[in-house]
């Protein structure tokens, strides 16, 4: 037991230092869910509209290859 005891004290300092970083950039975790969230949204877009413009031409490499 005194091991599960360290780790809540350990996650409990750690949660409090993410918690003062956090304010002191101004952010709260809503909002810093919400980025993430948003850049994710972001790199899902990026690999869609590259996979877009690859798809023609290698539809046609495929087609001439025949």
């Amino acid at each position: 037991m005194p091991n599960v005891v360290g780790t809540v004290v350990k996650l409990l300092i750690a949660s409090l230092i993410v918690g003062i970083i956090l304010s002191w950039m101004d952010l709260d975790a809503l909002g810093f869910l919400r980025w993430i969230g948003h850049s994710f949204q972001d790199i899902v877009a990026f690999f869609g509209e590259f996979a877009r413009w690859a798809l023609g031409p290698i539809l046609i490499g495929k087609a001439r290859g025949r």
